[in-house]
């Protein structure tokens, strides 16, 4: 689709052809507000020394946690009959306020949304954050943000029906990614509960951990599961977080049989599992900021990794697919890590990284535990075959004595 936005002097001219336009923090004019007691009555006044400044050089990393952001930017529609909006893509936000002017008025539309709030208070029932414009006209625009955790100063301009459809596909790829999730926990729950073995369980486990964690992140819990309680929403990603790890160290554990084929990374694993544990006790009693620190779940990651590496050189031919599984996932936290920290640019497959990982994780462990069982059934047989072969050339040596018995 061909977009045609023209950009004079942060004045943002919207075409009749325009359908979408994504604008970063980079390319608009934006204040600090350090002491975050700016209103936007003192934002607004001339008067006063405020100065709304492009930084070309902005990125996330910049981000402070404890200021306030406030954003300028003015919208002119010159000829269109399309009805547009504004969204927000990062729903951790705390508080984003949208206050609107259209030309020829002398009053702001105030917009208070984030997950400070009740979902039911959104103007859109939607996971992200929306604020309605209008048709032709001219908007000024004045945009608060406050979050205690890095925050994605990223929004579009669309027209509804380009929102209904990009949302309804999302929507749709979701249904996808959180359908495998059920389809494969209900898969390995069932064959748990056929041959009692209990890495099936804790992988079940690890894999709905991993369902509630990227809910937490894409916003659906918040929509679905708690959209009342918008306290809980704000840590329920970290509680998700350690779930994953914790469930994956477990199955990690077993499925490798570390204790016995390598108990040096063995023991280097419980030190690190049970300084996982006294962290996240530590982060839900105290301090719920620290579930910002997401970096150190690489640590146990790559000490799985290893720990498969490890055990497969030894000659455990099921953790060949363990070692894939991992090496994928860790990329995918590799990756988000370094989007978060800025070396990456923001982009699609950047943001989405980690949901691509924990998919073809997930394919490859399902894969690894059949491939275990199919390596024991062949051994089985193997074995069996050789009993057989046994039972069959003993058989034949008796017949040869009994024959010689019986001539003599």
């Amino acid at each position: 689709m061909m977009l045609n936005f023209l950009i004079l002097l942060n004045l943002f001219i919207i075409s009749s052809a325009t359908e979408e336009h994504i604008l970063k923090i980079h390319e608009m004019e934006f204040y600090e507000d350090k002491s975050r007691m700016l209103t936007l009555e003192e934002v607004t006044d001339p008067e006063l020394d405020i100065h709304f400044d492009i930084d070309p050089d902005f990125v996330p990393a910049d981000f402070n946690p404890s200021s306030a952001y406030w954003v300028k930017i003015t919208l002119d529609i010159p000829d269109n009959d399309k009805d547009y909006l504004i969204e927000f893509f990062d729903q951790t936000i705390d508080t984003l306020t949208v206050y609107v002017k259209e030309e020829g008025s002398d009053k702001f539309r105030t917009h208070i949304m984030g997950d400070n709030f009740k979902f039911s208070q959104k103007n859109f029932l939607h996971k992200n954050f929306e604020v309605p414009l209008g048709q032709r006209g001219k908007y000024t625009c004045y945009i608060r943000l406050v979050s205690h955790e890095y925050a994605d100063i990223r929004f579009s301009i669309r027209t509804f029906n380009f929102f209904i459809q990009y949302s309804t596909s999302e929507y749709f790829i979701y249904g996808i990614f959180y359908g495998m999730i059920l389809i494969i926990s209900l898969y390995n729950t069932l064959i748990y509960f056929a041959i009692r073995e209990l890495k099936y369980l804790y992988y079940t486990f690890y894999i709905l951990s991993v369902g509630m964690y990227a809910m937490c992140v894409d916003g659906i819990a918040y929509q679905y599961l708690w959209p009342s309680n918008p306290a809980w929403n704000q840590i329920a990603y970290g509680v998700a977080l350690f779930l994953v790890i914790f469930w994956s160290i477990i199955f990690s554990k077993r499925f490798l049989r570390l204790k016995i084929r390598s108990p040096k990374i063995n023991r280097v694993l419980n030190v690190v599992f049970t300084l996982r544990i006294a962290f996240f006790v530590y982060t839900l009693l105290f301090d719920h900021h620290l579930f910002q620190i997401r970096n150190i779940e690489l640590i146990p990651l790559v000490i799985i990794f290893f720990g498969g590496i490890s055990v497969y050189s030894r000659g455990y031919e099921p953790a060949r697919f363990f070692v894939v599984a991992y090496g994928i996932l860790f990329l995918g936290f590799f990756f988000k890590a370094l989007m978060m920290l800025s070396v990456i640019p923001v982009i699609t497959l950047s943001y989405y990284s980690l949901h691509i990982a924990f998919v073809l994780e997930m394919l490859f462990l399902s894969y690894a535990l059949s491939d275990r069982v199919r390596i024991l059934k062949s051994n089985r047989d193997r074995a069996l075959r050789r009993i057989i072969s046994q039972h069959e050339e003993n058989a034949r040596f008796k017949d040869k004595v009994n024959a010689r018995l019986e001539k003599t």
